[in-house]
């Protein structure tokens, strides 16, 4: 397969240092509601929870910064150009938009990509932005790691076949970074989880819900009236909820697979990979209406809303906790610097278009694939944004070459890279649906991105 890997360096905008008659640093927050209603809301769909675009405004000087993240899967590149465009008090670059990739955000087919769609959200992120930018005041950052089991590597090998699964030998980052916004009381005016786990517990359900992003961030904004929770996704392309014996009921039947209780019973994903080998492109059935619940479903439905308002409790309380360590400084007057790069790498297109995954699908050389980092640093912290999902040995990587200690990686950033998963190359030849529906050729997607944000985090340094 032919084609050579480029990084190109775009649209750098430098902070410098701020005036001495310079305002201080100043933080705002908002939020704004983007639960389909009426006639937007899919046929059959039952709204859990509400979802939202959450944003953080920052200024610093003559520089601002906005953080949004949405209650989406995906929030398209078209949709995040614009966005960008119309908020013009900041530079493209300091304006990061990521999706919590809830998988219940009623998400059409294809449907984030419907004009009328992308418009209201569009006007959403701009509202959340703009109403941040209005309640900005003096505040200073904080940065803390801690750490959270909720997580579990999901590229699963039986010895015989790979396949979509809990995988507790493989590679799991449980480390959640939360990066905080204080005013002079000392009460949180927002904050930003960073975790890497896809949020799937109502995948297929027909239940609309921000699930444990949106429990995690309503959690923290019930303890801190006023604030503003976002949650952004970190390398959560190889990782599940390890807790997923409850979602395995409630989607199995649409995909015609049932799950029983009984201790040495088969798992969902048990049962899935081996209906997908024998019944290879079999589609899910429709999702009934509430009306049409029977016990079975409204029992699946109750056990899945139990752990999905555990884990955004725990969460939410695991982030309020390490804001309260008293050992993490609070900077008055950080500084903000943005950048980007772009890194293309040859791509690749499945001959054997049907399964899902356990095979090898034969490729031909496709278009070239385009992946963008950005990075937004404030002060000593540095967020880079990848516009994908990222397996975890890539963001490990950086993290170890970067040369600031703290270091956060925001998956699905500025819209929606054409590569698919972005896989390590330690996981090449993994025959999961993530790995082989990549359109990333080998062994040249992790190098570059590493080097791409390690440069500008360096970039960063000589301002």
């Amino acid at each position: 397969m032919a084609g050579a890997a480029a990084v190109a360096a775009i649209a750098i905008a430098p902070a410098g240092a701020a005036p001495a008659s310079a305002p201080a640093f100043l933080a705002g927050a908002a939020k704004v509601e983007i639960t389909p209603k009426g006639a937007a809301l899919p046929a059959g769909n039952t709204v859990r929870d509400p979802l939202f675009v959450r944003a953080i405004f920052l200024k610093s000087g003559r520089d601002c910064a906005i953080l949004a993240s949405v209650d989406k899967a995906l929030v398209a590149t078209a949709t995040v150009d614009a966005a960008r465009a119309r908020l013009k008090q900041c530079p493209g670059d300091n304006i990061v938009i990521s999706a919590t990739h809830t998988h219940s955000g009623a998400d059409l087919p294809a449907g984030w990509m419907d004009p009328a769609a992308s418009k209201l959200l569009e006007d959403a992120i701009v509202q959340a932005a703009e109403e941040a930018a209005g309640k900005a005041r003096k505040a200073r950052m904080g940065f803390v790691t801690t750490s959270l089991d909720l997580n579990i590597n999901r590229d699963a090998f039986d010895g015989r076949h790979w396949f979509q699964g809990n995988n507790p030998d493989g590679v799991s980052d449980k480390t959640m970074t939360v990066t905080y916004f204080v005013g002079e009381d000392d009460m949180p005016i927002a904050l930003m989880m960073n975790y890497g786990m896809h949020p799937i517990n109502y995948h297929l359900s027909g239940i609309v819900s921000a699930d444990f992003p949106g429990e995690a961030s309503r959690y923290v904004e019930r303890r801190y009236d006023g604030a503003v929770a976002l949650f952004t996704q970190a390398a959560s392309g190889d990782q599940n909820p390890r807790l997923s014996l409850p979602l395995g009921k409630l989607m199995g039947p649409r995909l015609h697979v049932d799950q029983k209780d009984a201790v040495r019973a088969p798992t969902f994903w048990d049962l899935a990979a081996e209906d997908v080998r024998v019944r290879p492109g079999q589609k899910a059935s429709p999702a009934p209406a509430e009306a049409d619940w029977d016990d079975k479903r409204r029992k699946a439905v109750a056990e899945v809303g139990e752990i999905v308002t555990a884990m955004g409790a725990i969460m939410g309380e695991t982030a309020i906790d390490a804001m309260r360590d008293p050992a993490v400084p609070l900077v008055a007057d950080p500084g903000l610097w943005a950048g980007s790069a772009t890194v293309t790498c040859p791509g690749r297109d499945r001959i054997d278009t049907l399964r899902r995954e356990g095979m090898d699908p034969g490729y031909k050389d496709g278009a070239a694939v385009n992946i963008k980092v950005g990075l937004l640093r404030i002060g000593d912290v540095a967020l880079v944004g990848v516009d994908s999902e990222i397996y975890t040995e890539i963001v490990q990587e950086m993290k170890k070459r970067s040369p600031l200690t703290q270091t956060a990686v925001i998956g699905l950033a500025g819209g929606l890279a054409n590569s698919g998963y972005i896989y390590s190359d330690n996981a090449a030849h993994h025959l999961t649906f993530q790995v082989i529906g990549s359109r990333l050729q080998p062994g040249c997607a992790e190098d570059r991105i590493v080097d791409a944000a390690v440069g500008l985090v360096s970039q960063s340094g000589r301002r």
